[in-house]
């Protein structure tokens, strides 16, 4: 035993190099897996997109009045994406979020327009329509069982056609000008909408990733009857999913009304697409297949560059439905592939 050990004592105590030398490669690794197309595609998107109009169109698509206007435009596509996002971490879909957005813009410019209403108690009212309708479509999916995808778009419809209803088709303008200055107004050369829409996906990403009802839902997205059985109350998270969707909803009503300065019939449908494909695009962002608040916002941009840019060409309006449709189904399928429990429906037995 004694000469082992001095056999041992004798063998020379080598540098430690290999430590150094493995590391380099970590990094890199590292390096390159945060900044691979895989990734950050949408980022990688919206520079193709930037560089080609550039060439196309130096001067206009530069203006600096180009990019404020785009900001302004989609701030109230991030809130509805935003809206679209929150049910779909817990494995439901929500089609309905646009419509409630065309719905409450037309309730709160009939309450300011026809009933003197001030815009504060209105804008409380059409969040309560919002939320109201989150609970109709929580009815429908958890106690009529009813597959999301089909009660929402059913909800949906039924949203769009009181929209229908209440505005006889007809936009009616706002003199309020309290009002729409709020959707008008700049601080720093953006709208106020802006501001909101950064304020509410900077919520959206610490109540979902920081907080233990955020993990229950993410955990709910991933498998409900596991969730289930570790103890989360299921229909409840996703009950409440749904209402925050509609709230949400209704948000994006108001911000929208002050912005135009009226009610749009039938404004909701042309958001239900980008909202959706931003979200599912959203998801292939940072987080490897999780849908996440960031995520969506950039790829609300990264679609916006595509969007803004056909619309200086002068390109029918058919292709910006070619354009969010192929985005949706590549977007779709680039979740999928990275973690399909995630943006699958939940059954609800």
């Amino acid at each position: 035993m004694t000469q082992s050990v001095e056999d041992r004592s004798r063998v020379p105590i080598l540098p430690d190099v290999g430590g150094t030398q493995a590391a380099a490669p970590s990094t890199a690794r590292k390096i390159w897996k945060a900044i691979s197309p895989r990734r950050v595609s949408a980022i990688y998107l919206a520079a193709i997109l930037f560089a080609y109009f550039t060439y196309r169109l130096p001067d206009l698509f530069l203006e600096p009045r180009t990019w404020t206007t785009l900001l302004s435009q989609q701030s109230i596509a991030v809130i509805v994406a935003l809206g679209v996002l929150i049910p779909v971490a817990a494995g439901v879909f929500d089609v309905s979020v646009a419509y409630t957005m065309g719905l409450t813009s037309t309730v709160m410019t009939l309450l300011i327009v026809e009933h003197n209403t001030p815009w504060g108690l209105a804008a409380v009212l059409v969040i309560v329509i919002g939320a109201v309708a989150g609970l109709v479509n929580a009815f429908v999916i958890s106690i009529l069982k009813v597959n999301s995808l089909i009660a929402t778009l059913g909800t949906g419809m039924v949203i769009a056609a009181i929209d229908l209803a209440l505005s006889s088709g007809e936009s009616r303008p706002i003199l309020n000008t309290s009002f729409t200055d709020l959707g008008t107004n700049r601080f720093l050369q953006l709208t106020w909408p802006v501001y909101a829409a950064l304020a509410v996906a900077a919520i959206t990403w610490y109540l979902l990733e920081h907080t233990a009802p955020g993990r229950r839902t993410y955990a709910i997205g991933g498998s409900a009857p596991a969730a289930r059985l570790a103890g989360i109350p299921v229909r409840r998270y996703i009950a409440v999913t749904l209402m925050c969707a509609g709230v949400l909803g209704a948000v994006a009503g108001i911000l929208l009304t002050a912005r135009i300065g009226a009610n749009t019939p039938g404004v909701g449908q042309s958001y239900v697409l980008p909202g959706f494909a931003a979200v599912f695009l959203g998801a292939t962002q940072f987080k490897d297949g999780r849908m996440n608040a960031w995520g969506t916002v950039v790829a609300i941009l990264a679609l916006a560059v595509g969007t803004k840019g056909f619309d200086l060409i002068g390109v029918k309006l058919w292709i910006h439905d070619l354009f969010y449709g192929v985005a949706l189904i590549v977007a779709m399928a680039m979740s999928v592939w990275s973690k399909r429990s995630s943006i699958e429906p939940n059954g609800l037995p």
